[in-house]
């Protein structure tokens, strides 16, 4: 992959909160600046100038999460062991499962594509009358997790609605 960076929270793949991964081509890292200060990213400290350690200290300000990173290397273990084609294999049927039985509930309005190979394991959806912060509470109440709160891509849902009905 030829990116200049590459980010990701570990939180999505059963790490603890507070740690993830960003790669960054060395020689971007190499010309940059680093924001945060402390620790043993700085290699020598005079009156009129600053030198920072290479790489990746330069950027490891402060007091490292050693236990969030002993989290997300087990994450990574226990998700290698399983593989992702087993993972991907097991969402798809729980998707495709929930899909059947929740569009044969009339008080359900669910926003997925129809193309089943285009759809991920999200499923949105709303329960005509009832605040979505309610239905999250009941669901709870039945061990069923669910997020009942504004995403990130409002605004992409936004347009999509726009463009889907003109």
């Amino acid at each position: 992959m030829d990116c200049d960076f590459l980010v990701f929270s570990g939180h999505k793949m059963l790490s603890p909160l507070g740690i993830g991964i960003l790669y960054g081509k060395r020689e971007i890292l190499n010309n940059m600046t680093p924001f945060l200060m402390g620790g043993d990213m700085i290699e020598y400290v005079h009156e009129q100038e600053t030198t920072f350690a290479p790489l990746p200290n330069k950027f490891e300000a402060g007091t490292q999460n050693a236990e969030g990173a002993i989290g997300l290397a087990a994450a990574i273990d226990y998700i290698n062991k399983i593989g992702f084609e087993e993972i991907e294999e097991i969402e798809k049927e729980l998707t495709d499962y929930a899909v059947e039985k929740l569009s044969k509930l009339e008080f359900v309005k669910m926003y997925v594509t129809p193309n089943k190979a285009n759809h991920s394991g999200v499923i949105s959806f709303n329960i005509e009358g009832v605040h979505p912060h309610d239905v999250a509470s009941i669901l709870d109440s039945t061990e069923v997790c669910v997020r009942s709160r504004k995403t990130l891509c409002t605004t992409t849902h936004m347009i999509s609605r726009i463009r889907f009905n003109m």
